[in-house]
């Protein structure tokens, strides 16, 4: 994915990268390739990454955001994005070094957040995206409310799957 994203904006990377963490192994993919294509010179700079999670299962959120080293097992976890609902992240360690690394942001995001990105992206977009894919598209404005992003940087948002698949839940 890296690569791709890269290619696509002309070898360069953009300023951040918004993912929905489940499992978070390709997140952690994408962040070492990353560091592989600024260290050949292919980009000048690795972008920051974004990792959210549902509020009613977000493990990797809570030990990012308390400074911890490892992700502990979240509790009865109770979410609409069940590609999120993972209650302890097997690469846990690994998806929070990447967000140490790249100076990253761990957000939650509501699963009423969830569903009104779902029915914006497919009223506004034309993208028709399961839960998992639209809470990281529900980041974006409380990214922009927070000030962690500014509106002139570029930001890659990843959609993870089709709407097809969780077509009961519009």
């Amino acid at each position: 994915m890296a690569v791709e994203i890269c290619e696509q904006m002309g070898w360069k990377s953009p300023d951040y990268v918004v993912y929905p963490v489940g499992g978070g192994v390709s997140l952690v993919g994408m962040w070492k390739m990353f560091k592989i294509l600024e260290r050949i010179g292919w980009i000048r700079k690795k972008p920051r990454f974004v990792a959210v999670q549902s509020s009613g299962c977000a493990p990797v959120v809570e030990a990012y955001n308390h400074g911890k080293e490892e992700v502990n097992e979240w509790k009865s976890p109770r979410t609409i994005a069940n590609g999120l609902k993972i209650p302890k992240p097997l690469a846990g360690k690994w998806i929070l070094q990447s967000l140490r690394d790249s100076k990253g942001i761990a957000l939650k995001v509501s699963d009423l957040e969830i569903r009104a990105a779902m029915k914006r992206l497919v009223k506004i977009d034309g993208m028709l995206l399961e839960p998992s894919s639209c809470a990281a598209f529900a980041a974006i404005p409380r990214l922009h409310e927070a000030k962690h992003v500014d509106r002139r940087e570029s930001v890659v948002v990843i959609a993870t799957g089709s709407g097809m698949k969780t077509i009961e839940q519009f």
